[in-house]
């Protein structure tokens, strides 16, 4: 499992699970002759996301940041509808770490998409229960309600389920929440009406999640947004605005879907890396695609 230091807080990826998402989606209005140079077509023009969560840690005290696709929940059609190609392993992780699901205390989701909530609940029978019932669940007030009251177009990326389990244990803000003393959300909009970003800061070092604005490595570029964004055009501003305001302070980029780095880092005046953590099991090629500012 790869890990990142923050001054006081460790980071730590889990296994989330593997799904395959249509590559024109997830890029939006980018050529395929273009986004091709960056991730595979694996065939249909389907390219492989992870959904790994990243377990936040100080103290005593232990935050996920989103849940992954859970396991042993959907039925093999569900995980075929779903494009699921590989299953969550949260507790097996946790318990390498020493942790069960009741250790987390605290959880921060930037939007509920089924592909970032499903791990929040699990099948028993015939019913749903949390899989993290010690948890706090933040989220926005404005994210809530979309997934509370879909529209024709929201309706299939929320599953009723995933909120009706865990009612009891969501904390709602508007603009900014603080979860402990080092981690803030902010509302951004632009994916979903209530999408937020998450930011990780102690002892002068940061790193930022920019949830689904920035789903890859490749979607720094202020102007790739996926297709599933319902405010593409709030998504590009935000974006651009947080991208100057955060590389200048080399602030450590981290990843919930990316297939090849867990965060990165980068110098903006010579456009070099400066730190990077690519994943370990990654898929084997030649020459990682290469991160420019400039393309």
């Amino acid at each position: 499992m790869e890990q990142l230091t923050i001054g006081k807080v460790k980071i730590t990826w889990l296994n989330g699970g593997r799904s395959h998402f249509d590559g024109g989606a997830i890029f939006g209005t980018t050529p395929k002759t273009v986004w091709k140079n960056y991730y595979e077509d694996e065939g249909d023009n389907l390219i492989s996301l992870r959904t790994d969560p990243m377990l936040v840690q100080w103290e005593d005290s232990n935050v996920l940041i989103e849940v992954g696709v859970g396991s042993n929940r959907f039925t093999e059609l569900q995980r075929h509808e779903l494009n699921i190609q590989e299953e969550a392993s949260l507790t097996e992780d946790l318990a390498t770490l020493g942790l069960t699901p009741e250790s987390i205390d605290g959880i921060c989701l930037t939007h509920m998409h089924n592909d970032h909530v499903a791990g929040l609940v699990e099948r028993v029978e015939d019913r749903y229960r949390s899989v993290f019932p010690n948890a706090s669940i933040y989220m926005t007030a404005r994210e809530w309600e979309e997934a509370r009251y879909p529209n024709l177009r929201t309706d299939p990326l929320y599953r009723e389920e995933n909120w009706m389990t865990i009612e009891q244990q969501v904390v709602l803000f508007d603009q900014v929440q603080r979860v402990g003393p080092y981690i803030e959300m902010r509302w951004t909009g632009g994916h979903t009406a209530g999408h937020c970003l998450i930011v990780i800061e102690s002892e002068g070092e940061r790193a930022i999640h920019l949830g689904d604005l920035m789903p890859t490595y490749a979607h720094e570029k202020e102007r790739w947004v996926s297709a599933f964004d319902d405010f593409p055009v709030d998504s590009v501003i935000v974006k651009d605005r947080i991208i100057k305001e955060e590389i200048p302070r080399h602030t450590h980029f981290i990843f919930y879907h990316d297939l090849y780095y867990r965060s990165v880092c980068w110098d903006m005046e010579t456009h070099e890396l400066v730190d990077v953590i690519e994943r370990k099991d990654r898929p084997q090629v030649d020459e990682l695609p290469h991160f420019d500012l400039d393309a």
